[in-house]
């Protein structure tokens, strides 16, 4: 359905600015359940879980809040792989555990 998955690297960046960007056309993959079971979350009655965070579905936006499990804060919404990767990053310190 979104045929290959490519890891893009800096360098990959460089190559394409140097031929002025003729580079391949890349679509960012939609976060899902499937998703996030990869990424170790486990699917509750209060959504899907890993270590702080609490993700659910909006189905009218069509992406996911995240949320400070604790407190029920909101932190930011997400709606594909690299952007909570991202996010889990940068509010976490370390890379989502690997994919299963």
């Amino acid at each position: 359905m979104y045929g290959n998955i490519a890891r893009i690297i800096p360098d990959d960046f460089k190559k394409w600015v140097d031929v002025k960007w003729d580079a391949p056309a890349f679509n960012p993959i939609p976060l899902t359940e499937e998703w996030l079971v990869k990424f170790g979350c486990e699917n509750t009655a209060d959504g899907f879980i890993i270590d702080r965070f609490r993700l659910f579905y909006n189905e009218v936006y069509k992406f996911w809040y995240v949320l400070d499990h604790g407190t029920g804060t909101y932190l930011t919404k997400v709606e594909y792989v690299h952007e909570w990767q991202n996010c889990y990053f940068v509010l976490n310190g370390e890379e989502l555990p690997r994919i299963k």
